[in-house]
């Protein structure tokens, strides 16, 4: 029996992890977390001892139910179906990955609810209404993103340990910006697309200097680069997905019913511009240009083009519901669109990954870290320029640190109109520009130094995947790839391997290939 254990707690250690983790979960969710006012049903406005009591007027902006649950229907089914076949299936088609992925998502949904919640608790109890599950989802989105950086370095434990220590820090992060400097960032493009892409990348950079492949990684992943059709479906399938259900992601977190439609308005065009440049010059870099050595057009990026797409719906995230006009938002989604482009293009991935030491940077890079960064920029420019004649009182729902003191006049005039409104900081434009600024460069402080020290953990020998006892001996092609990816990395495998005797053969970087 003791023989036994020892087996599952050696070979299971994800199962045992899994079910630990969950059993914690539902102790914490027992002591801490009661239902909010929108969903308790002794609360005044729903009912009264068994009397259902109609509360008078119309529901508005972050009090509108019906609203936000239809977005947070958008928005999980993104979690679920968007992220999941664009980040995961698309680099490894099969089922372990999927498996893993839903076991990932549905343990960072519960443990983001926890960590929001810590940081607003009421009376000591986390109180769960419509934007508690929508933030849960929002760091499940920044797991997600963290996996795209990872998913060929790292085992399934790996990626189930990082998401738990991601989301603590994505939490005090989130609180920081928010909360603290009181940034505005209704479609978390520096909250999670920044955090998740530059945390994933400084994971990357520490297993990919000091742990090897495993072996069952490896070859699942040889395998699944074989099906490169049902890598183009999981693909457009997740970029279809995400593309259609991008404005309930950017708009559900706005604080009043003209900022939800301004956000939808904003990305609905934004992505549309990104689409239509990232295909034209998809069509030019890709198929227009002729290698100079063999004549030769290049092929279609297809996975490139489905990336790039989607860039518009970051790139404005953090301006969405702020008055940037139509063309604004057009022209910022079609420069992102073909930013992209060019940054996949013509970068020098192969060097990167040599001198830096990450895996697959640039895919993360040009769709959530850059786009992120341009976002936050953005923010801080349409802030700076933001004027009370242009928004009117709802300037301070927009930004609430530049809200009236409470002993003002102003503050007086808002109380007057009833205009639920708290009182603020009465920070200037420039200042609160300076603080979006301030919450973008803490948010990469955070995220890179977190990420070193995460990776840094999962290095250890306990986190590593023991190979099954059917495939104990790795195959020697496996060897030398994780030994070259261990050295100085100055030498490429060209090729080759039989059925039976795999054949390496090493030569020295090629300055260029077409």
């Amino acid at each position: 029996m003791m023989n036994t254990c020892k087996k599952i707690l050696k070979n299971e250690k994800l199962l045992v992890c899994a079910i630990l983790v969950q059993l914690l979960l539902g102790c914490a969710f027992t002591l801490l977390v009661e239902y909010g006012n929108e969903s308790n049903g002794a609360f005044l406005g729903n009912s009264l001892h068994g009397v259902f009591v109609q509360v008078s007027g119309p529901k508005s902006g972050k009090n509108s139910l019906p609203n936000s649950y239809y977005m947070f229907q958008d928005v999980h089914v993104m979690m679920f179906i968007g992220f999941g076949y664009l980040l995961i299936l698309m680099k490894r088609s099969d089922h372990k990955s999927l498996i893993s992925y839903f076991l990932v998502t549905a343990i960072s949904l519960q443990w983001g609810t926890l960590c929001y919640g810590f940081f607003r608790t009421i009376n000591g109890k986390i109180h769960l209404n419509i934007n508690t599950l929508l933030n849960a989802d929002f760091a499940c989105a920044a797991v997600l993103i963290s996996c795209a950086a990872v998913a060929e370095l790292t085992t399934p434990l790996q990626i189930f340990l990082m998401s738990l220590l991601e989301i603590i820090l994505y939490s005090t992060n989130n609180w920081i910006g928010s909360l603290v400097f009181q940034a505005s960032d209704v479609g978390s493009s520096m909250f999670v697309h920044v955090f998740g892409a530059y945390f994933g990348l400084a994971v990357s950079f520490v297993l990919y200097r000091g742990t090897a492949y495993c072996a069952e990684r490896q070859s699942s992943k040889d395998e699944a680069s074989n099906d490169s059709i049902g890598e183009t479906l999981s693909t457009a399938v997740g970029t279809m997905f995400l593309w259609l259900l991008w404005p309930s992601f950017n708009a559900c977190s706005a604080k009043g019913d003209a900022e939800q439609f301004r956000a939808i308005i904003n990305t609905y065009y934004s992505l549309s511009a990104s689409c239509v440049t990232a295909f034209a010059v998809s069509s030019l870099v890709f198929n227009c240009f002729v290698c100079a050595e063999d004549n030769r057009r290049r092929s279609f990026n297809m996975v490139v083009f489905q990336n790039s797409t989607l860039v518009g719906g970051v790139v404005i995230g953090t301006s969405a519901d702020m008055m940037i006009n139509i063309w604004g938002a057009m022209i910022i989604g079609g420069l992102a669109g073909a930013g992209s482009i060019f940054i996949n293009r013509f970068s020098t991935t192969k060097a990167v990954h040599r001198i830096i030491g990450m895996r697959n940077a640039w895919g993360v890079i040009s769709l959530h870290g850059i786009p992120g960064i341009v976002a936050g920029f953005v923010g801080a420019i349409v802030s700076a320029a933001a004027t009370k004649e242009d928004y009117g009182f709802s300037l301070y729902r927009q930004f609430p640190a530049r809200s009236p003191l409470n002993s003002s006049s102003e503050f007086s005039k808002i109380q007057y109109y009833d205009l639920k409104i708290d009182p603020g900081r009465e920070r200037t434009a420039l200042q609160q520009a300076g603080f979006q600024i301030v919450t973008l460069i803490v948010t990469l402080v955070i995220a890179i130094i977190g990420g070193l020290v995460t990776g840094t953990i999962l290095s250890l020998s306990f986190f590593r995947q023991p190979y099954e006892e059917n495939d104990s001996q790795p195959d020697q092609l496996t060897l030398v790839v994780d030994q070259l990816l261990l050295s100085e990395r100055r030498l490429n495998v060209i090729d080759a391997t039989s059925e039976t005797n795999p054949i390496v053969i090493l030569t020295d970087n090629l300055s260029s290939t077409c």
